[in-house]
């Protein structure tokens, strides 16, 4: 095990790069630091958000944090909703793609980023904020907006549209995974369409994570609880060659999320100023690469 010191408020965001030697962790002081797990040591450090308060303790700071495939860049996001792009290689911002989004319901107060994932082969990066039932989308090589995905209503009598709490790419980039509290949504970007919207069961939806043989699980933690759910995502409905539902295998049964595994975590999560890394983490780590020409 090792600890990497040098945040002044808890750390909200960690993730490995696709090498593995090295970690990016955001938290409410503000700071996007990069880390050299090898070494034990801060490599870069990037003032990404105002900071939370008194020593980042308050609301405030880095909200999410996510490393490019090709290991490149890095997305942050803030308590404030501004959503901003930096380039690790050249050691600086690229760009904010957007300032600080107003909070849901005209309440006053922002929207705090909490979700954002890369398009593992096109330049596309998703974001989602509190509160909003919608995913934000954004073009990357014109560091400019695409058309939000409007979710819509969950089908539940008397319910809205529930803001979605977890993302997830298919490896392919042609299709978005959207998971709420009420169901699994999966999306085609450009232009947005919903290809398919299935009930879910998994409340208190912490993540979800593409696996390599093409099913989708998803976790949940409640109290001391670990659930984990699986979808295969191959029965989904595919589209033909102009867009439309193929109607080949309309007696294929579509994929519902259904439970898998629960167990009692031996402690619950808490807020801390330390990053902490193990060697499994790190040999954990897939390296992907983006097209040609990227």
């Amino acid at each position: 095990v090792r600890t990497l010191t040098g945040h002044r408020g808890a750390v909200t965001a960690v993730q490995f790069h696709p090498f593995g030697e090295f970690l990016a962790s955001g938290a409410r002081d503000g700071a996007l630091r990069v880390w050299d797990v090898r070494r034990k040591g801060c490599i870069q450090t990037y003032t990404a958000a105002a900071a939370g308060g008194a020593d980042g303790d308050g609301v405030g700071g880095v909200s999410a944090a996510r490393i490019s495939p090709d290991g490149r860049w890095v997305a942050t996001g803030s308590a404030d909703g501004a959503v901003k792009l930096w380039d690790m290689t050249a050691g600086k911002q690229l760009a904010t793609l957007t300032e600080s989004a107003p909070a849901p319901g005209g309440g006053g107060g922002s929207a705090a980023v909490r979700r954002l994932v890369f398009n593992p082969v096109e330049f596309v990066l998703a974001a989602v904020a509190d509160g909003e039932a919608r995913v934000r989308l954004f073009d990357l090589e014109a560091l400019a907006a695409l058309p939000a995905l409007e979710l819509p209503a969950t089908g539940r009598a008397g319910s809205g549209a529930a803001p979605p709490r977890a993302l997830e790419f298919l490896a392919d980039g042609d299709a978005l995974c959207v998971a709420s509290d009420a169901e699994l949504q999966v999306w085609t970007c450009e232009p947005p369409v919903l290809r398919e919207a299935q009930a879910a069961g998994w409340r208190g939806l912490s993540d979800i994570k593409l696996l390599r043989n093409g099913k989708l699980i998803g976790a949940s933690v409640q109290q001391s609880v670990v659930s984990v759910w699986g979808v295969n995502l191959e029965s989904q409905r595919p589209e033909d060659e102009d867009g439309n539902p193929d109607t080949s295998n309309d007696g294929a049964e579509h994929a519902t999320p259904t439970p898998r595994h629960s167990a009692t975590a031996a402690a619950r999560h808490r807020d801390t100023a330390t990053a902490v890394v193990t060697d499994s983490d790190s040999a954990a780590a897939v390296r992907r690469s983006r097209s040609a020409g990227s």
